[in-house]
């Protein structure tokens, strides 16, 4: 909608200063406001409401690219519920004069949150009439389009629109369209592709080169999509290591020159220019015909059996100008630098690597594939099919990994059968239907667990006792009412996934077993596909459990999740529910491009740790649900930074019972957002481990299941790939996620007693963050010394209402004040800016140290003029630096906080330095300021006097203290805090970190006496 209003239609603003010489306002009687009257174009206009008048003292101005139009909108900073007098002073004002005669319709672009979506959120008034309430009909997640008032005019006449706040929660007002066109009605199309042959402003450069997106099958030549190797699926451009290979002989031929490949001898020759080239795989050179040698950046490679050349053989050789992105596009032309790199032409650079890379088949074109491949009634087919599973039977006699897996899943599956525990979890889910009800999360969560092991284990073993308990258990749920649980439509998309296992890996047995697979297929209909169609369109607006379904077009986990359920069921029905099938496979596939948003560039998800792996987890079900069933994901999993998302997690993860310390019993990670300090799984690592042939990740996933704190899941079996494990596993230390901009940091990978820790910061408002920005936390000789408090209770009421003054950021883990971070004059308030978005602006790396410097200052203003935050791990990586400068528009205080669940805290008579003991470790934490009145002090994790009240139902920090530094009437705050471990004996420690401006960090070492 975004490009599409913009190009088709942009407005035709005529500059005609109006002046009124009446008074807004009634007893506060103020100067009316100045503003130009907007012209529309043949009965059109769109307009962005920040360029409005708006009044200054009632309305503030959000950011967010991702969210609004022109990545800005505006919202309410007052609230006033008392019907205002007509001449009250309007808070936006709409002046528009038409350009031909009609009747005018305006739409507004908004959002609210779901405190205020109740209605009358607002006051509106035409032309200075009275005002009347306006209820919006938005929701957090989804934008609406709101008919908000019409007029008819004759050419030149004009009409004012005007809008007075009501209420202030959550509202986002982002832009107008006015229009003549009874039958047109703005849709938000921002994740919609673009028709057939349409371009955006820039893009048009693709029609003078080819283009390639790493990982990748397709590419584009001269605007025209190819595959690039339609008898080989998987040659695809690749990285190795840091260096993107390309596939040598479709570059060739595309660009009219030759290749021969000698297999004996393992030698290429193509033919460009005049020139013939000859080169080895193995070798980083070429030889053209005159004896000369090019230089090549990396070995020519065979892979898939196909050879690749490094990306830099394009201009050596071709004499091509290279531009690539993080985001994954290569683009050879004849023009240098094509697009900018820093983040201006990312709009362009995305449209064209989703037109590479996406095949947006039909439901029809789906259906087709999958009959292509499969003859109806033929199961199984979902993930795996009966060729894979009797290779796998094999692989659990020979291959001593597969054998592991499958020997654990039978004593685990074994165990809680003879413990009672599934049999218990059965008589769980018949009372259930008794009286009425329906799943808790953690009993959906355990049927899943139990009822495809079982069917996995009946696959792989033969044993029909396996597919005897997946039945007894999937009979119950079957006979349940509904799948709507305590999670909404995310149950229906957990039991779908589950049950069309059953369903489809049982198939043969279920036949044998009188009305069993009637009743699923009824249960199927009833319970995943209607509620599903009914989703898609616009009929179930909320689920029975009181959620908005808004996930179809959501960038979070609610989208992979729910479309995973009806992906799987639709699979494994297709040929009893044909036309329901069709529609949802196709419009699933479509919706999925909205979630692997957030992915983008580099594989981090926003929503933080735990909602990663449930999200990323069923998204993986989706790719190899469509890849196994049709031959192919369509394109999917090469959207920017879905493959390099199996990366995150080693980072999120500290050396504490890292994966190789399997005798270690504590499990920590860096628990931000909505995460809790349980397990972040790993299950989906060997469909990553196959799908990238990379064996370190499937070591990871080993030695996580070795160490038990995970039990062996299906994924582990069915996605294994024989030869493609290892365990030794090497990573860079350090890594800056610039998705979340959150770099983490470590002293080593393999020493549980190593230092861990990180900078937090990014985006102030994702569906699950808190107010955390400049948030850290600190692991060292195996304890957690600064604690991230992680999720509070979803029970709060309006725990996700996240809007400006939002009802969550009235909660103490939610604020900045229950994070390692800075608050500047607390009150009852949100302690950081809700619109806040604060970037890594310098970052740096080497064997000795690492740092990391945000700019958190959109958190503090306008009581902030300057606000920067660096962390350092320095001093051969033993030393925690975490400095701030902070100038202030004011006299504020200024309180600095660090958690920490360690009870013997020390401070030092001066209040200068501390010493934590926990162990009989110790940890030193020293101020190092020129502001000398600033000293160490502890408190509960409790809230400030200031802030809002405790909710009963908050959960108890009782065992959290926190140090903090208190400054009073503070005009600036420059001050380093700096943590070492004492060796026994010491008192203090050897290195002394002398403060260095934070611009000066990239200069030099950090300095030491």
């Amino acid at each position: 909608m975004k490009q599409i209003l913009k190009n088709k239609m942009m407005l035709l603003a005529v500059s005609i200063l109006t002046l009124f010489a009446v008074y807004y306002g009634g007893d506060a009687a103020q100067a009316a406001p100045s503003y130009d009257i907007i012209e529309t174009q043949d009965g059109y206009l769109y307009q962005e409401i920040e360029d409005l008048w708006y009044n200054n003292a009632t309305v503030i101005v959000e950011k967010d690219a991702e969210r609004y139009f022109n990545g800005m909108a505006v919202g309410f900073d007052a609230e006033n519920k008392q019907q205002p007098e007509a001449d009250a002073m309007p808070d936006i004002i709409l002046p528009v004069r038409a350009d031909v005669d009609g009747t005018y319709y305006v739409w507004m672009r908004h959002y609210a949150d779901t405190v205020s979506g109740g209605g009358q959120n607002a006051f509106h008034s035409l032309n200075g009439n009275n005002y009347t309430t306006l209820n919006l009909t938005a929701t957090p997640e989804k934008a609406a389009w709101l008919n908000v008032t019409s007029v008819t005019l004759k050419a030149g006449e004009t009409f004012e629109y005007r809008i007075r706040g009501r209420q202030k929660y959550g509202i986002a007002l982002d832009c107008f369209v006015v229009t003549n066109d009874p039958s047109f009605t703005p849709t938000d199309l921002v994740t919609k592709p673009l028709e057939e042959g349409e371009l955006i402003p820039g893009e048009d450069k693709i029609l003078d080169a080819i283009c390639f997106s790493v990982n990748s099958n397709n590419a584009l030549d001269h605007g025209i999509k190819f595959r690039i190797d339609e008898e080989n699926q998987k040659t695809a451009v690749y990285k190795s290591d840091d260096t993107i290979m390309v596939p040598l002989r479709f570059l060739t031929e595309r660009l009219q020159g030759k290749i021969h490949y000698d297999d004996a001898a393992n030698i290429l020759t193509l033919t460009y220019g005049g020139k013939e080239y000859t080169g080895k795989i193995g070798e980083s050179k070429m030889t053209d015909s005159e004896g000369n040698e090019i230089a090549l950046s990396a070995p020519l490679a065979m892979r898939y059996e196909r050879t690749f050349a490094p990306l830099d053989i394009c201009q050596s050789v071709f004499g091509k100008e290279i531009f690539t992105s993080e985001l994954g596009l290569v683009m050879l032309s004849n023009e240098k630098d094509a697009y900018q790199t820093d983040g201006s032409d990312d709009e362009i650079i995305t449209s064209i690597i989703t037109r590479i890379i996406l095949d947006r088949p039909t439901g029809e074109e789906i259906i087709s594939s999958l009959w292509s491949n499969y003859e109806a009634g033929e199961h199984p087919r979902l993930f795996a099919n009966q060729e894979d599973f009797d290779k796998l039977r094999t692989q659990a006699a020979e291959d001593e990994y597969m054998k592991w897996f499958v020997d654990n899943m039978k004593q685990q599956v074994d165990a809680a059968e003879a413990d009672k525990t599934i049999e218990n979890l059965i008589n769980e889910i018949n009372k259930m239907t008794d009286d009425n009800t329906t799943f808790s999360t953690t009993c959906m969560d355990s049927v899943r667990d139990w009822v495809t092991s079982a069917a996995c284990l009946y696959q792989v073993t033969g044993d029909a006792h396996y597919a005897e308990l997946a039945w007894s258990l999937a009979e119950p749920v079957c006979q349940m009412y509904d799948w709507f649980g305590g999670g909404g439509f995310l149950c229906i998309g957990q039991m779908g996934v589950s049950m069309a296992i059953v369903y489809d890996w049982c198939y043969d047995y279920l036949q044998g077993v009188p009305g069993a697979l009637e009743l699923m297929e009824k249960a199927f209909m009833d319970n995943a596909l209607q509620p599903g169609l009914d989703t898609y369109n616009g009929i179930m607006l909320t689920d029975p459990s009181g959620g908005y379904n808004t996930w179809t077009e959501a960038t979070t986990n609610w989208n992979p999740v729910c479309n995973a359920g009806l992906i799987s069921v639709s699979i494994v029905t297709a040929e009893l529910y044909p036309e329901q099938a069709e529609e949802l496979l196709g419009k699933a596939v479509r919706s999925l491009e909205a979630a692997l948003k957030p992915y983008a560039p580099d594989g981090a998800n926003p929503e933080g740790p735990a909602y990663w792996a449930y999200g990323t987890g069923f998204m993986v079900y989706c790719f190899a649900g469509l890849e196994k069933a049709t031959g192919t994901d369509y394109g999917l999993a090469c959207y920017p930074g879905v493959l390099e998302t199996c990366y995150y997690r080693p980072y999120v993860h500290s050396m504490i019972n890292h994966w190789d310390y399997p005798e270690n019993t504590a499990y920590r990670h860096w628990n931000y957002h909505d995460t809790g300090r349980g397990v972040i799984g790993s299950g989906m690592y060997m469909w990553f481990a196959t799908r990238l042939d990379d064996p370190y990740l499937a070591g990871m996933r080993l030695t996580e299941l070795q160490r038990g704190t995970e039990n062996v899941s299906f994924n582990d079996i069915v996605f294994y790939t024989e030869d493609n494990l290892d365990q030794n596993i090497q990573l860079p230390l350090d890594r800056y996620f610039k998705g979340i901009q959150t770099v983490f940091m470590r002293s080593d990978w393999n020493d549980p007693d190593g230092i861990y820790t990180g900078l937090h910061a990014g985006k102030s408002r994702i569906n699950h963050s808190q107010l955390d920005t400049g948030n850290f936390i600190l692991d060292a000789e195996g304890i957690r010394w600064i604690e991230d408090l992680g999720m509070d209770n979803y029970s709060l009421p309006g725990y996700f209402s996240s809007g400006n003054y939002g009802q969550r950021w009235s909660y103490y883990r939610a604020r900045a004040e229950g994070h390692n971070t800075i608050v500047i004059d607390p009150g009852t308030n949100e302690d950081q800016k809700v619109s806040g978005d604060s970037p890594i602006i310098e970052y740096e790396s080497t064997e000795d140290r690492v740092f990391a410097i945000t700019d958190f200052r959109s958190c503090y203003q306008p009581k902030a003029t300057s606000a920067k935050r660096g962390l350092m791990l320095g001093n051969d990586r033993t030393a925690v630096v975490v400095q701030d400068e902070i100038t202030l528009a004011d006299s504020y205080d200024v309180w600095w906080f660090a958690h920490t669940e360690v009870q013997d805290v020390e401070i030092a008579e001066d209040g200068r330095s501390a010493i934590m003991t926990q162990d009989g470790k110790r940890m030193y934490v020293e101020i190092v300021s020129d502001q000398e009145d600033l000293k160490f002090e502890l408190m509960p994790a409790e809230k400030l006097p200031t802030s809002p009240e405790r909710n009963e139902l908050e959960r108890d920090n009782s065992t959290f203290q926190k140090l903090f530094i208190h400054g009073e009437q503070l005009r600036e705050f420059n001050v380093a805090v700096v943590f070492q471990t004492l060796e026994p004996g010491q008192d203090e420690p050897d290195y002394t970190y002398v403060y260095t401006a934070l611009d000066q960090w990239g200069s030099s070492e950090d300095e030491d006496t």
